[in-house]
């Protein structure tokens, strides 16, 4: 999933909108990956309630955005994104 995810919100959406506005980049693509990692639960409960995960979302997504920009390669977004995913695989088998 970091593969796909890095490529679609980096990559293409990142990528596209910060040629033009660096920090419309970063808000959409920000918002994009918190709303991409929430929206199974409203959709599976129908409750609403769910769009509070947005905020645990906001930082690592910033945080790839801006590995992304600084190496210009999204191959660091998605090594980055993939170390993420296991320390949380981790700790949450702990």
């Amino acid at each position: 999933m970091p593969i796909v995810m890095e490529v679609l919100f980096r990559g293409l959406v990142f990528g596209s909108l910060a040629r033009k506005s660096r920090v419309v980049g970063y808000v959409v693509s920000i918002l994009l990956f918190a709303v991409l990692n929430v929206w199974q639960h409203i959709f599976v409960t129908g409750d609403w309630g769910y769009l509070i995960l947005l905020i645990k979302y906001l930082v690592p997504g910033a945080v790839l955005a801006w590995c992304y920009e600084r190496s210009g390669s999204v191959w660091s977004a998605i090594l980055l994104h993939s170390g993420i995913n296991g320390v949380v695989m981790v700790l949450t088998k702990v």
